[in-house]
């Protein structure tokens, strides 16, 4: 009997320590099945927005047309089509490539000029059972930026500062009526909690036709909202409904914000640039690093 025992319980502790060996492949593996989610090909319009009022902004100066400029028709956004590589990077690596196209608004042109920008951007995302994810150090993702944007980040190092730079996704599931939708949304942020850089906001859908549609859509509403005065509510209203909320630090160094968009919210935090915290804000469920 002892020594069935001592069998027993030898077997117990191999199986208990081959599962806390698992655990991290395990939760690993949870984040790649929902950042898997959002595999595929994306069409959508990206954005810009104040980083203290949340209202849009024209494309920087060195993208647009001359004549947009002389007649004050400067647009809003680009088209975008956008390939999301899945989970399966090497080291969490996940890359999108990006084919841009600005929407031209001026006098002859309506529609996607012809003149495009291919990229590629990278991150290394922890993502939620729902397809949402968030990234730290995020490098990759601002890949190509405006000559003003460079030059934000530049003074900011000269001041002794590493901004942080991160990004947040929110999947949409298809619903009765509603296409399968995904908004990306990029930050910088400085010392002191505040927006570095405007926030980049990238709206999308599955099929070309609705991305097409998005793409008009927020153009316009973006030209009804260009001259309004500072929006009150909770947090910033970007595009489209959706909603980015400043979070007070926890501690010194640390950033957190809550998104939220068509019945999705995430909230994340980030310490000392590194993503520490993730949470479902409507399932409760929540990553800690």
């Amino acid at each position: 009997r002892h020594c069935l025992w001592q069998e027993r319980f030898f077997v117990t502790r191999a199986m208990v320590g081959l599962a806390l060996a698992l655990l991290p492949a395990l939760a690993a593996g949870a984040a790649a099945s929902g950042a898997s989610r959002a595999a595929g090909r994306w069409h959508g319009f990206e954005q810009r927005f104040h980083g203290t009022s949340g209202l849009p902004l024209h494309v920087p100066e060195e993208y647009t047309p001359r004549a947009d400029l002389e007649w004050g028709t400067q647009p809003f956004g680009f088209c975008v089509e956008a390939e999301w590589g899945g989970a399966d990077g090497a080291g969490g690596v996940v890359e999108m490539e990006h084919v841009r196209r600005l929407l031209w608004c001026g006098c002859f042109i309506e529609g996607p000029t012809q003149t495009s920008e291919r990229y590629t951007s990278s991150r290394v995302p922890r993502a939620l059972p729902n397809g949402c994810w968030a990234a730290g150090d995020a490098a990759g993702v601002f890949a190509l930026l405006p000559l003003s944007y460079k030059t934000a980040l530049r003074l900011a190092e000269l001041r002794g500062e590493t901004p942080l730079l991160g990004e947040i996704g929110l999947l949409v599931p298809q619903s009765e009526g509603a296409p399968e939708m995904l908004c990306m949304v990029q930050l910088a942020q400085a010392a002191g909690g505040t927006l570095l850089l405007p926030a980049i906001c990238t709206i999308f859908a599955r099929a070309e036709a609705d991305g097409a549609a998005l793409a008009v859509r927020l153009d316009a509403e973006a030209k009804a909202r260009a001259d309004a005065a500072e929006e009150g509510g909770d947090g910033l209203a970007l595009a489209d409904g959706f909603r980015l909320r400043l979070l007070p630090a926890d501690a010194p160094g640390s950033f957190s914000v809550r998104a939220s968009w068509r019945g999705v919210a995430v909230e994340a935090v980030w310490r000392e640039g590194r993503l520490a915290e993730l949470r479902d804000a409507v399932a409760g469920v929540q990553l800690v690093r």
